[in-house]
Order: structure tokens, then C-alpha cells, then sequence
């Protein structure tokens, strides 16, 4: 008799056991304490992580890109850098010791030297306005506002082989401090990169490299460019 009892209970248990389940399942709990513990879950957050650096990474090549169009060449027999169109109609921004007055220097577009104008230079802040011969020029969009310390930031820069051609060359690095009216990098560079543009993952200008006698880059910020260019 006992034994008959003792079979009808487990009988029971396990009738009601699979109902409980059922229940559970149907209102998802077993489903979520299942994938909880799956090892599966580490695989999904990989490949967010791994479509956010392919996202990033297309970023800063269409960033590099857009502006390595905007960047010219300054050459002279003593010295190289860079400028940037600032206007369609080709107003370039450089850095005032590349073309000192009475000096002879030349101005690059895709390679080709064009005609220019020096408009006028502000010492104070080692900067040129010239006007450079062309329309429907590249621009690029300007920084609304300061880069923030230990934001990563790029710089798209001409120098020139020793067959005289014109070749872009990019670097990366970020912000260590915002320093008077200098944005501070931590990159590093030979003088050639003077002139160069400092820009954002967005491509879009934050200032215009200066490049120390030890090769530290510090930008004058794009607002200081655009009171000095009247834009």
C-alpha cells in the first residue's frame, strides 16, 4: 500500500513539475535563465565591439580623405609645409614663417604650382592669407568648437619627394592640453608638417600646425583663422 502511495506522489510531482516548467517557459523565465549562463554572449558583445572599429576606422579614412583635397603644398628653397583652402574661390591659410616677405616660394595644387597673392600675414599668431588662383575649390567643414583634452585628433600634411612631388602625409594623436591660444598634441613631427591641418574623426578643421624646433605639433584653433581670415 505504501509503495502505491509512494508511486502516486512521484507521479504527481513529476505531472506538476512539467506543468510548473511549461509555465515558466511560457512567460520566458527559463528562456532568460538559459541565456544568462549561455558562453554565447561574449561572441555578440565581440562583434558590436568589432562593427564599432570598422565603423571608426571608415570614418577617419573619409575624414583623411576630404581633407587631403583641401591641403596644398608651400614650397621654397630653404623650406616646405602646407596651407588650406579656406574658400572655393581659393583662399589659403599658411603658416607666416613658410613665406616670409622677400622670399621666393611657390604655391601646389594636385601637384601643379599656381598662381598666388600674399594678402596679409599676423605675426602674432604665425599666420598667412594668400589667394591662390582657382574656383570650385575643395573646402572642408569647420570645428564648432575647442577639442577637449585626450580627444583623438589628426593631421593631414604635403611634403615633397626628392623628385619634387607633392605627396600627402597623415598622422594621429591627441589633445594633451588647450594651452593660451595653442591646441596641444602629443604627435610628433619634422618641420616639413608645418602648414599642416589638424582635424577631427569627422574631418572637420580644428586649426593649423605649428611644428617646435623638437618636432611637438600645437594647432592654431580654427577660430583664431577665421577672425584672422574675416570668415
Amino acid at each position: 500500500m505504501k509503495k502505491t502511495a509512494y508511486a502516486a506522489l512521484l507521479v504527481a510531482l513529476g505531472f506538476g513539475g512539467g506543468l510548473l516548467a511549461l509555465h515558466l517557459f511560457s512567460f520566458g523565465y527559463i528562456e532568460k535563465f538559459l541565456s544568462e549562463g549561455r558562453s554565447d554572449i561574449v561572441p555578440i558583445q565581440l562583434t558590436e565591439k568589432r562593427e564599432v572599429t570598422i565603423t571608426d576606422n571608415e570614418a577617419i579614412v573619409d575624414g583623411v580623405e576630404r581633407v587631403r583635397r583641401a591641403v596644398i603644398g608651400v614650397k621654397s628653397p630653404r623650406t616646405e609645409g602646407s596651407g588650406i583652402i579656406i574658400s572655393s574661390d581659393g583662399l589659403v591659410v599658411t603658416v607666416a614663417d613658410l613665406i616670409p616677405a622677400g622670399a621666393s616660394f611657390s604655391f601646389h595644387i594636385n601637384g601643379e604650382a599656381v598662381p598666388y597673392e600674399v594678402r596679409k600675414r599676423d605675426l602674432a599668431n604665425n599666420l598667412a592669407l594668400v589667394k591662390v588662383e582657382g574656383n570650385g575649390l575643395p573646402t572642408l567643414e569647420f570645428a564648432p568648437n575647442m577639442p577637449k583634452p585626450g580627444e583623438r585628433v589628426f593631421l593631414v600634411g604635403t611634403v615633397f619627394d626628392a623628385q619634387g612631388n607633392a605627396l600627402k602625409s597623415v598622422n594621429e594623436g591627441i589633445v594633451k592640453r588647450i594651452e593660451g591660444n595653442r591646441i596641444v598634441t602629443n604627435i610628433t613631427e619634422d618641420g616639413k608638417l608645418a602648414g599642416s591641418t589638424l582635424f577631427d574623426i569627422r574631418g572637420r578643421v580644428l586649426g593649423i600646425n605649428l611644428v617646435s624646433a623638437a618636432g611637438e605639433v600645437a594647432a592654431v584653433p580654427i577660430s583664431t583663422i577665421r577672425e584672422f581670415a574675416g570668415l
